[in-house]
């Protein structure tokens, strides 16, 4: 009855074509699934996310990167993308990134209802103190493996790129409502008060594997500005970048930017 009352309020206080959406959102969306009002509106589609995991791993496969993995989700909300990464049998680890205490309560409840709560280490911190703090730990590790190198006089073999504490990340940071749709071409790095550049150079630091999830029609002049930030904070001026447009009931929902091995299975931009 709780439940009814609930889904009743929700039903009320939720635009309609987002409520109708409810199960694409969370198929179990009636055995308690937890959202506050904006998350109906933020959350990936699950099929989606399911996609997008997918691919993730396949990646990480095909470049050779021995599983099981660890994956960082930026800007996690109600745990959709987290969910969909840690049902994935290869996927041991998922780092779920939210700010909003009540928000990541969501998360929480929601992983348990999917049976991956033990996967699953909600943080509760800002994204970009998080991936400065973890950059900044990066840079430290890849200091001190040089400096064992040039003690023993021999290449270790440990490459930059795997000195992060994640195998790949994603980051889908909210779009501000539906406004985006009110132009021809997104410029997409006005997103988080302009501050995308800066985001996407922090990302790079941490990860050079990323997964961006924006507006549909993002601007591809701004996705590029955007990959020149994570080459610049990855230190890898050759580092590739491809993007998918991710459909669902035949309809475009989204855009996906990966970059590094996400993107090689794609073509590169």
């Amino acid at each position: 009855a709780m439940r009814d009352e609930f889904g009743a309020k929700m039903h009320k206080i939720c635009p309609t074509r987002y409520w109708r959406r409810r199960y694409d959102i969370f198929h179990k969306y009636d055995a308690g699934v937890c959202l506050t009002n904006d998350m109906f509106f933020s959350v990936t589609f699950e099929g989606l996310g399911l996609c997008v995991a997918n691919h993730i791993v396949d990646s990480l496969k095909a470049s050779n990167i021995p599983p099981p993995y660890t994956v960082v989700d930026v800007f996690a909300g109600a745990g959709g993308n987290t969910i969909a990464l840690a049902r994935h049998p290869l996927i041991k680890r998922v780092i779920s990134i939210e700010l909003n205490p009540s928000v990541a309560e969501c998360n929480r409840r929601n992983c348990m209802i999917y049976g991956v709560k033990d996967k699953v280490e909600i943080v509760l911190d800002d994204a970009f103190s998080y991936l400065a703090a973890r950059g900044k730990e990066r840079v430290e590790l890849e200091e001190e493996l040089e400096r064992e190198r040039q003690e023993a006089s021999e290449d270790c073999g440990d490459e930059p790129e795997d000195c992060g504490m994640c195998d790949a990340m994603i980051l889908s940071p909210p779009w501000g409502g539906p406004s985006y749709m009110d132009y021809d071409k997104f410029p997409v790095d006005l997103l988080m008060e302009n501050r995308m550049a800066e985001l996407s150079e922090l990302a790079g630091r941490v990860c050079p594997r990323l997964c961006m999830l924006l507006p549909k029609n993002s601007c591809e002049h701004a996705l590029e500005r955007l990959v020149q930030k994570t080459r610049d904070g990855a230190r890898d001026q050759g580092l590739g970048s491809a993007y998918a447009l991710l459909e669902l009931d035949d309809r475009e929902r989204m855009l996906a930017l990966y970059t590094g091995s996400l993107a090689s299975s794609i073509g590169f931009l």
